[in-house]
Parts: structure tokens; C-alpha cells; sequence
């Protein structure tokens, strides 16, 4: 189950504001373009639905950098990626859908070729007040949990 006090697997460069298990089916990904009391709004909303895990990367860009670093050293010297990026993404399964929430969902994109999860985007809107931002979020994170979970029962998961 999401819990809001996962932050003892956090580092500079990610937290899990709800951590992930193995029900989880769906991980909202914001950056620091999201305000946040609003990830915080988000993440209470979930933290009893276990479905359902919260990633924070405040600076996605440096951490794709340091992914691509240590993806290179792994292919040149055989040595296994243990960057913050793997560590955090290898938590999830694969089939876990990625929610990427940002005003730059781009920056997040590379996400989904850590190991092979699905991407979705979600443009936040800079100009949206904290409210209307965090209706936005949930009917999102509904629409799209919703989707994931017929998709499953559809094909026998």
C-alpha cells in the first residue's frame, strides 16, 4: 500500500512520495514544475490505493545524465547500472504504467527506457492555481488507472 512516510528511499535526485509494492499498476512521475503542496494533494488522495506509487524528480535532466553515464560505464566495463535512476525504476515492473505530470513532460521521458515501462504525459499548466491543479491530477490519475486496470482485466493480468 502507498504510504506518504516512504521517505526513507529518497536521494537528492528522487523520492517516493508513495512508495511502490507489488500491486502497483500506476506511478505518477512529477518534476519540480509541480508544486509541492500539490504533489503532496495528489499523493494523500492515493496513499490508501495501492495501485497507485508517486516518484519525485526534482532535476530530471541531471539524473538522465547520470543514467546515460552509468549505462555507458555499464556497457564499456560489464559492471551492472546501480545509478539512482536504475535503483529507483528497477521497484517497478515493467507492465507499471508512468504517469509523467510536468510542465516539461519531455524531461521525464527518458523514464519509460530505464526499464521498458509504458509512458503517458500530462502537461501541468504553470498558470493553474494549487486547486484546480490537483482536481486536474486526480481526475487524471483516475482516467488513466481506470484505463490500465480494464486494459488488465481484458487481457487476463
Amino acid at each position: 500500500m502507498g504510504s506518504l512516510d516512504s521517505h526513507d528511499m529518497s536521494s537528492a535526485n528522487w523520492d517516493w512520495i508513495l512508495r511502490a509494492s507489488e500491486f502497483t499498476q500506476l506511478c505518477i512521475v512529477v518534476d519540480r514544475s509541480i508544486p509541492v503542496p500539490v504533489a503532496h494533494a495528489l499523493a494523500q488522495r492515493f496513499a490508501a490505493v495501492s495501485q497507485v506509487s508517486m516518484l519525485r524528480i526534482p532535476e530530471p535532466v541531471s539524473l538522465h545524465r547520470e543514467w546515460i553515464e552509468s549505462s555507458e560505464r555499464e556497457t564499456f566495463s560489464g559492471a551492472k547500472v546501480t545509478g539512482d535512476a536504475a535503483k529507483s525504476m528497477r521497484q517497478l515492473s515493467r507492465a507499471v504504467q508512468l504517469l509523467l505530470w510536468s510542465s516539461a513532460p519531455e524531461e521525464l521521458d527518458w523514464l519509460g527506457g530505464v526499464h521498458g515501462q509504458p509512458v503517458l504525459h500530462t502537461h501541468y499548466r504553470i498558470d493553474s492555481d494549487e486547486a484546480s491543479a490537483v482536481r486536474f491530477g486526480i481526475e487524471r490519475v483516475l482516467a488513466v488507472l481506470r484505463a490500465v486496470v480494464q486494459c488488465n482485466v481484458a487481457t487476463g493480468y
